[in-house]
């Protein structure tokens, strides 16, 4: 490193760089960096495969939605938007939370953004990013369901899970039984 500091290095660094480099750069600094809380506050130490995988697929998200953003919107900002009077909106998330870990959430809201249904578990599944994605959205709307709450829209952040269940031709070799299964669920909930 120049004059033995990280800003000299990066600033060296980036005059060599593309676009798409930096931000994977910038990316696996803070993947690294966020393993490093993990283990050092949770004591959770995440493999630098998961870490490079993680920056990886952080750093497409943004590149597609921000893609996307121009495209659709201009430089409107993405915000939570209410469903109709009646409807609940689930949001479902998944995160990595130890080796072969992963935490589950989600929160169901009306639309006065008030919170009728919510739920977080840890799977010990060694399960890859879609499909730790899938389970949570797959248990989010069972639970919905047998709660009695009937006419719900479904939302998660997972880009390919969402073209995955928006295209019925597309299948991901990963989750498709579980697609169907979120599939079946929706139908369900669909015809009830």
């Amino acid at each position: 490193m120049p004059n033995g500091d990280f800003a000299s290095w990066a600033s060296m660094l980036f005059k060599q760089l593309d676009q798409d480099h930096i931000e994977l750069f910038w990316t696996t600094c803070w993947m690294m960096w966020f393993a490093r809380n993990q283990l050092c506050f949770s004591g959770n130490d995440i493999p630098w495969d998961i870490i490079i995988a993680q920056a990886s697929r952080i750093r497409l998200d943004f590149q597609e939605v921000n893609q996307e953003k121009k495209e659709t919107r201009g430089d409107v900002a993405a915000y939570w938007i209410n469903p109709d009077n009646g409807w609940i909106k689930i949001n479902s998330d998944a995160g990595f939370s130890r080796v072969n870990s992963w935490r589950l959430g989600f929160v169901g809201r009306d639309n006065d953004g008030e919170v009728l249904i919510a739920g977080n578990k840890t799977m010990n599944k060694g399960l890859s990013i879609i499909e730790a994605e899938d389970e949570a959205l797959l248990w989010a709307l069972k639970t919905t369901k047998e709660c009695g709450l009937d006419s719900v829209i479904a939302e998660c952040d997972n880009l390919q899970l969402i073209n995955g269940l928006a295209n019925a031709e597309l299948y991901i070799t990963e989750v498709g039984d579980m697609l169907n299964s979120i599939l079946s669920e929706l139908y369900i909930a669909a015809k009830q």
